[in-house]
């Protein structure tokens, strides 16, 4: 079945994704922080993108990934893609649920990779008083 993705991931240790995941994860703390909770998930995708530019080598959105198989074609979008390496998938839902992370595993599959990460921009609980924070 063939795969096509204008990137070729390059595959990252534990400690490498690590690494690259507490950059991205400080930045969507901060666009959480200063946004809120009540966007949809593309400006979350949009901002993220933007302040990543701003502090790593590269930042892809929207990311074509195309799977074929005789007459038929589907093409998936991956929200975001640091330093042609980590791949993020964002959300706004009150919970990260089964099928979240089957969309983000088959998309691991699809590209041979192996790490990826889910951050979800939630909405408030109707009793808490402090903002949340982004969920992975």
């Amino acid at each position: 079945m063939p795969v096509h993705c204008p990137i070729d991931l390059t595959p990252l240790t534990s400690e490498g994704f690590g690494k690259l995941d507490y950059q991205v994860m400080e930045v969507a703390f901060e666009v959480h922080n200063e946004c809120g909770c009540h966007w949809d998930e593309t400006i979350y995708q949009a901002e993220m993108h933007n302040r990543i530019l701003d502090k790593l080598s590269s930042s892809t959105r929207e990311v074509a990934l195309t799977v074929s198989f005789g007459t038929f074609s589907k093409t998936y979008r991956l929200d975001l893609v640091v330093n042609e390496s980590g791949l993020y998938e964002f959300k706004t839902v009150a919970a990260i649920e089964k099928a979240h992370i089957g969309q983000v595993l088959n998309y691991l599959r699809l590209l041979n990779a192996t790490r990826a990460e889910i951050v979800n921009f939630r909405p408030t609980r109707s009793n808490q008083n402090s903002s949340t924070a982004p969920t992975h």
